[in-house]
Order: structure tokens, then sequence, then C-alpha cells
């Protein structure tokens, strides 16, 4: 609600394009080792800044087209203070924090490739 995705989506164009073929590729390469790949969007401890906003939301509309496996943690997760170390790396509370959050939406995107 706090960023207008089109204007965004124009100012980081050459960066959300080249994200999302680096997506595309982990995700051939991922297919062609016979696995299947599951994308998890995530924030910094500062939140949604404007460039981690039009990459998480890049990417979940990606993997909409794409027909990929994705997960949107960055709807769920609150930035909060003991989760990260550094602003980017998580701490044994963070990461445990985010397993809880994605746990149910991987469990339901394995029950339905199996």
């Amino acid at each position: 609600k706090n960023y207008d995705y089109e204007l965004l989506k124009n100012k980081y164009e050459k960066k959300v394009k080249n994200y999302l073929t680096r997506i595309d590729l982990l995700a051939k390469y991922s297919i062609k080792i016979n696995s299947i790949p599951i994308f998890i969007n995530n924030i910094g401890s500062r939140g949604h800044e404007e460039t981690i906003f039009i990459l998480n939301s890049s990417l979940i509309n990606h993997c909409i087209k794409k027909n990929y496996n994705c997960i949107d943690l960055a709807s769920k997760i609150i930035p909060e203070a003991g989760l990260w170390v550094d602003g980017v790396h998580t701490t044994k509370e963070g990461s445990s924090t985010i397993a809880d959050m994605i746990y149910l939406d991987l469990e339901k995107i394995i029950t339905k490739l199996n």
C-alpha cells in the first residue's frame, strides 16, 4: 500500500528483468537435476524498502505467470528486533520464526506435488 507498483516496475526495470532471468535459470537448473524449485521472498530488518518491495512483488507475479511454486513470506513477516543479525541475515530466533511461517505453505506445495 505504500508503493506504486507500476512506477517502481519502470524505475527498476533492468534490475527486475535481471532478477527474474536468474529466477528462471534457477528453475531450469533445478528441474534439470530432477528437483522442484520453490521460491520464497523475504524482507530485511527495515521492512519493505522500495527495491525489496518491487523484487518481491515481481517474484510473486512471475511465479504465477510461470506456474512456479512460490511462498510470499514478505507479505506475512513483520520486521521485529531480534530476528536479524545484521539487517539481512536472520538470527536463530528469526530463522525459527520464518520456518513456522512457511511450514503450512511448504506442506501444501509438497502435498500438491505428491
